[in-house]
């Protein structure tokens, strides 16, 4: 017979185990309501703190306010885009004129018959658009024998063929490169559009022309390569773009990775280049970054602590992926909470971040040092301060034990003017790979995938630079050492920029 204290054991035992699973079940709850805003939910990341800013002023304060109901308005601290005139945009097209004159017998007065004066004209403006045409361009060459001794023909020079033995010209490749990897149009849209222009030519044409196309551009490709390696601050991130599996008896594809390394403006013109893996191993970062020290800003993918671990590779955290941390936690609560205040902290660094934006790297790191570590030393007091009432599996517990388990690194933008307080520059130019993604669904195989991080190199470069990629890529084919981008921008006539 079971004793009254071995009952009230038992009960209490039944008791914390009431208490883990209901502890479970909010988790659980927690998660399906952020996996539900996520699949239906605004893509944006904006919270309605319905309370005061953290700071009332862009000076800092180290002193978060006591209430949590009071309305804030809308934050309005970010200048306006400069509408674009629609004189500008006629200034950057070609004019070709074309005059309207009276016939002659209405030149004349009808009242007394005199010559009327010509007193100026009238001018309208149209966009007018000349559709695309392709046509034969044949190349006679001439040759010259001498009638005397027969001995020496000389021929005229053969044009550069970027694809031996191809009727292929640079101008329609760099057609081709461009439709696919700016404008992200699969290998049948391109078959529709070209046929429409009188040819036609087959899907598995154009992609041995745009991979035999990647191999003429290898040279600016290892410059562009080369140039990032020698900066010291690379901004990565990495995506999946399917590849279709070499098996026939399996028709699911594998999901290989493209990864971005890019660097801003700070030191030198911005650069962007992709690399191709067949997965997510860790050795296909480590020997893209062979050679590289600096600072490398990315997420918490763990395959690059190996190259912080060495010394060689420096890392910055992204203050966005904390962000949205908060964000989410937010998200759970119908009142404003400490989920709410954690993002109005990570919105003063912002505003910080802002005001600086326009001065040079030295004016930068003199601001951060005044304005933003002060800032991270009082948000820092007020997380260990949350994390002792909060559960470490639940949203609010995830976003703050983020914060303090990554804090070195995510403080580390401070040290350097150049640096940057998130990676989302990376993250921008792993839009071109989704909307490409969504309409060619999956490259081929391994060696489609490095050409098409090649030819995503070089047009993504020439239009963070202001270059026209197709001006660029017809140039870079038509010779047999193409230059690089960069090197391109400094000399090239100011027609061929976007």
């Amino acid at each position: 017979m079971q004793t009254k204290h071995t009952l009230t054991r038992d009960v209490d035992q039944l008791h914390t185990l009431v208490f883990e699973l209901q502890s479970q079940v909010n988790v659980l709850k927690d998660q399906l309501s952020l996996m539900k805003h996520r699949l239906f939910g605004p893509k944006h990341e904006s919270v309605d703190v319905n309370q005061i800013p953290l700071f009332e002023s862009d000076e800092v304060q180290l002193v978060p306010v006591a209430s949590e109901n009071e309305i804030v308005p809308k934050d309005t601290t970010r200048p306006l885009p400069e509408k674009r005139s629609a004189l500008r945009v006629l200034r950057s097209l070609p004019v070709k004129v074309e005059i309207v004159d009276l016939p002659e017998h209405q030149q004349h007065c009808d009242c007394c018959g005199s010559s009327m004066a010509d007193i100026g004209q009238d001018i309208s403006r149209q966009i007018e658009y000349v559709p695309a045409q392709l046509y034969i361009k044949e190349t006679h060459r001439k040759k010259y024998a001498c009638r005397s001794c027969d001995l020496e023909i000389r021929r005229a020079p053969k044009p550069f063929q970027p694809i031996p033995k191809s009727m292929a010209s640079p101008a329609l490749l760099a057609h081709l490169i461009v439709s696919k990897f700016a404008d992200h149009l699969p290998y049948y849209r391109l078959e529709k559009r070209l046929s429409r222009l009188g040819i036609t030519l087959s899907r598995n044409t154009m992609s041995e022309w745009l991979m035999r196309s990647a191999d003429a551009l290898d040279v600016p490709y290892q410059s562009l390569k080369q140039a990032v390696l020698d900066r010291r601050h690379l901004f990565t991130d990495d995506t999946i773009l399917p590849m279709q599996n070499s098996d026939p008896l399996r028709k699911t594809t594998l999901k290989s990775r493209i990864w971005v390394y890019a660097t801003n403006d700070q030191r030198g013109p911005p650069i962007t280049v992709y690399d191709f893996s067949t997965g997510r191993q860790q050795s296909a970062p480590h020997q893209f970054l062979e050679g590289f020290h600096g600072h490398l800003q990315a997420d918490g993918y763990a395959g690059y602590q190996a190259l912080y671990d060495r010394g060689q590779v420096i890392e910055v955290a992204c203050w966005a992926h904390a962000r949205r941390r908060f964000v989410d936690a937010s998200r759970l609560v119908k009142t404003p909470g400490r989920a709410h205040e954690g993002v109005r902290w990570i919105r003063a660094l912002y505003r910080i971040e802002r005001r600086i934006k326009p001065l040079s790297i030295e004016e930068r790191f003199k601001a951060r040092q005044q304005d933003s570590i002060p800032l991270l030393k009082a948000f820092y007091a007020w997380l260990l301060q949350q994390s002792a009432s909060v559960l470490p599996k639940s949203p609010l517990g995830d976003a703050i034990f983020y914060a303090l388990n990554r804090w070195d690194a995510l403080t580390e933008y401070c040290s350097a003017g150049e640096l940057e307080i998130d990676n989302n520059r990376a993250e921008r130019f792993m839009r071109p790979i989704a909307l490409g993604r969504k309409n060619y669904l999956f490259v081929g195989n391994e060696t489609a995938g490095h050409a098409a991080a090649k030819l995503y190199s070089l047009v993504e470069t020439c239009q963070v630079n202001g270059i026209n990629p197709l001006a660029y890529l017809t140039d870079a084919l038509s010779t047999p050492n193409p230059e690089c981008p960069l090197a391109w921008r400094e000399h090239q006539p100011h027609s061929y920029a976007l």
